[in-house]
């Protein structure tokens, strides 16, 4: 597990959080678009955040996000998430009160996949690079009404 004095843009996140969990997968983090996509994190802003590797998640760790946001970060195969996960896993990560937003890349694939993934673990917030009308009709998933939206640049925070 890695510690990170990480921020973000409050503007875009609009939550005030103690901390930042960014869950993501680091056998990725020698991708040059993965490893500048977290540093934009570190060097844009001011609170704490912690990287968990996907292979490292546990039910106790996940029990500490409380007061924070959980990100799934592009690094991870989103679409395959809640398959790969166990279900003690993903049972705990639905279960957790906290905010929990992803950013999404490839849209194009396996759509009805991401939006089981988004409803599985109760996403809140999703970063999508869709335009927002073509974004509202690709997750018009019914019980995704409670999902929000905002359309980045690929690889921006």
């Amino acid at each position: 597990m890695f510690l990170y004095k990480l921020s973000i843009n409050p503007g875009l996140l609009i939550i005030l959080l103690q901390s930042l969990i960014l869950l993501c997968d680091i056998t990725t983090f020698h991708v040059g678009a993965i490893k500048r996509h977290i540093d934009a994190f570190k060097q844009y802003s001011d609170i704490r955040v912690e990287i968990i590797d996907l292979q490292s998640l546990s039910p106790e760790n996940i029990e500490l996000f409380q007061n924070s946001c959980l990100i799934f970060h592009f690094s991870l195969d989103f679409h395959k998430l809640h398959h790969i996960l166990t279900g003690e896993q993903i049972k705990a990560i639905s279960n957790n009160r906290c905010t929990k937003a992803a950013f999404v890349q490839d849209e194009y694939r396996n759509i009805n996949q991401v939006c089981e993934t988004l409803v599985a673990f109760g996403i809140d917030t999703l970063f999508t690079v869709a335009p927002l009308e073509i974004a509202q009709k690709i997750y018009a998933h019914s019980d995704l009404e409670h999902l929000t939206l905002h359309t980045v640049l690929t690889g921006y925070v």
